[in-house]
């Protein structure tokens, strides 16, 4: 905006609330409601982006409450035995044989991470967890909303927890399972699990995203434990590094 005669000179860079139309006016601010409304970022008003933490607070949550669960595990083969009975009760042994050849890869830095530094990664996780809300907040505000949204109007569509994936399988193809579900607003969205994914997944001790549908998702942000990725011991706006684990909002 031009301070001297209060002119938009360029469209906004937000995309906009797919179900907010108002959302989507490339030079409207504030939703046209200025006197109830601010909009500090140029992205989402106050209220949308409280609305967001919210959203995140509560999947960060169901991130520690997986990690809690893997520590606790405490070896691989805890964690396969625990992806069996999870797929026993669907009903679908043949994924449960591609989970235990996922997570059973032989690479021994995850190995490590599951039988001696589960309970560090999620002190560590647990330490970046404000830093990585906003952050996320800032970048992904229109999908959180727009997942909330549209997940709870009963479409296809959700948020995704990213489990723990070992260096040592290549493009090893996803698994996905039912964690539960938040709540937005009186109304409840579907989280899944996903296991596994493609090579740009490996290395991976947790993070979270969206879905649509069976085959499109969105990262928000990832924590690693591997360095091949190329952003350990770089810091930068959405990235950054602690101690033996590194993050990225994307």
């Amino acid at each position: 905006m031009a301070p001297g005669n209060g002119r938009f000179t360029q469209q906004d860079t937000f995309a906009g609330i797919d179900m907010r139309p108002g959302s989507l006016h490339k030079y409207l601010y504030a939703n046209a409601d200025a006197a109830n409304k601010r909009d500090p970022s140029g992205h989402l008003t106050l209220s949308e982006t409280s609305a967001a933490q919210n959203i995140m607070g509560q999947l960060t949550q169901m991130s520690f409450r997986a990690l809690n669960f893997i520590d606790k595990a405490s070896t691989v083969l805890g964690v396969i035995q625990t992806m069996w009975q999870i797929y026993s009760i669907m009903e679908n042994p043949a994924i449960a044989q591609h989970a235990e050849q996922v997570l059973n890869s032989g690479d021994p830095d995850f190995q490590d991470l599951i039988r001696n530094r589960m309970s560090d990664a999620l002190q560590n996780f647990r330490k970046n967890s404000s830093k990585i809300v906003a952050k996320t907040v800032q970048l992904h505000g229109a999908d959180i909303l727009n997942t909330a949204t549209q997940g709870a109007s009963g479409r296809d569509r959700g948020y995704l927890i990213f489990l723990p994936t070992p260096t040592g399988v290549l493009n090893a193809g996803k698994i996905d399972v039912p964690l539960g579900r938040i709540s937005v607003k009186g109304k409840s969205v579907q989280v899944k699990g996903r296991v596994g994914g493609a090579a740009s997944h490996l290395g991976r001790v947790i993070g979270a995203g969206s879905y649509t549908g069976s085959n499109n998702y969105q990262q928000y942000f990832r924590m690693d434990y591997d360095s091949r990725h190329g952003h350990h011991g770089t810091k930068g706006p959405y990235h950054w590094t602690d101690g033996n684990f590194h993050y990225h909002v994307r």
